[in-house]
């Protein structure tokens, strides 16, 4: 049986794009009959029972207080015990600490995916403060680097890893899939009695993390103009990162008024429950400043929500405008309120756009298609 060790600082139970992609490619290539293992950080939030793969835990990898005396020689000897034929590594953070003893798995197929989205000239992979030492670090790392291939998810990542890299590089795009026995567009959610909505409640979620780019002021301020029977689910504002951020916007929300509007998470949803949080949705936006690809755009679709997202890099790979998404410029305030206003009031559009959107993700994003592309780029 073949060995394959992903490696990743950042996994499950943490709701991400990357993090949601990474857990499902080990459970799926397990279900293929490899032998998967995933090395990551050392977490306090436990992980479900009976999953199809290992799980090794180090310590000091965790992205933003990465300690290299600990998580380097624990990765070293991590692989060593497993001995995998394939080591695929996540993000350009545990690839700067593999490529230090990089030579010592000259045997293995090496593989790379990242999801750190860069923006030029602030931020590459945001661990350090300084872009150019970013850039500096990401070059390196890519051009020494004993990676066979780099697997990207989207054209803006495969665009970025060109603009960093010195060298021409092997890049294989394999957007993100789509679970469809996770995300069942006929379940029931027991959320909106939850929440104590009404029946002409109309419920806005944004699933997005609450950090600056991801447009969440945005989202709030667009709530204050619309009707008061609109109301805006925030299920990643459970203890966030970014607690300044999160102060504003709640102090946002009380100058606004809409302590009764804005539904604040009280709990952490994992990936397993997100389902459950776009079914009690009428509305998915995510009104970023720019993005990878929008994970999030791609799970709505297929839960067959009607999405609207900013016309930014990322985003515009996965929202076709008036086809299957609609696209309004990024912190526009009033054109974000009209687009849901249209999406609650022209039923012809949204069916058309729901059902072109979960067609395009069937054929395009379902999981099993992408995992079948995964191992051709083994060579299996």
């Amino acid at each position: 049986m073949t060995k394959i060790c992903i490696v990743c600082s950042k996994f499950f139970p943490i709701v991400g794009g990357g993090e949601t992609h990474i857990f499902q490619v080990a459970k799926g290539l397990s279900e293929r009959d490899f032998k998967v293992t995933v090395v990551t950080n050392e977490s306090s939030k436990a992980f479900p029972k009976d999953l199809p793969f290992d799980i090794k835990r180090i310590k000091g990898f965790n992205d933003e207080k990465i300690n290299l005396n600990i998580s380097a020689p624990q990765l070293y000897q991590a692989l060593i015990d497993i001995d995998p034929q394939i080591i695929h590594i996540h993000n350009y953070e545990p690839y700067l600490i593999f490529n230090l003893f990089a030579n010592s798995f000259k045997d293995k197929k090496v593989f790379l995916t990242i999801h750190n989205t860069p923006l030029f000239p602030k931020r590459v992979f945001g661990t350090f403060k300084n872009f150019e030492a970013e850039f500096a670090a990401a070059r390196n790392a890519i051009n020494i680097g004993s990676q066979k291939c780099i697997v990207v998810a989207s054209e803006y990542y495969k665009n970025s890893i060109e603009k960093i890299a010195a060298i021409s590089q092997n890049i294989e795009i394999i957007p993100y899939g789509v679970d469809f026995k996770l995300f069942d567009a006929d379940l029931k959610s027991p959320l909106r009695k939850k929440f104590k909505l009404l029946k002409n409640d109309v419920l806005i979620l944004c699933p997005s993390r609450i950090v600056v780019r991801k447009g969440i002021k945005e989202a709030v301020v667009s709530l204050s103009h619309l009707p008061k029977n609109y109301k805006l689910f925030l299920p990643a504002s459970f203890e966030p990162k970014d607690v300044d951020y999160f102060k504003e916007i709640k102090i946002l929300i009380i100058a606004l008024k809409l302590q009764e509007r804005v539904i604040l998470a009280d709990k952490q949803y994992t990936a397993f429950e997100m389902p459950y949080v776009y079914q009690a949705s009428d509305i998915v936006i995510m009104p970023s400043y720019y993005e990878g690809l929008g994970f999030a755009v791609l799970e709505a679709m297929a839960m067959k929500k009607p999405v609207i997202g900013t016309n930014v890099v990322g985003l515009n790979e996965s929202i076709k405008n008036d086809e299957d998404g609609l696209l309004i410029p990024a912190n526009n305030i009033q054109e974000l309120a009209n687009a849901v206003l249209r999406l609650t009031f022209d039923h012809k559009l949204r069916d058309m756009l729901i059902e072109n959107a979960f067609n395009k993700v069937r054929f395009e994003f379902n999981l099993n298609t992408q995992i079948d592309k995964l191992i051709h780029v083994y060579g299996f």
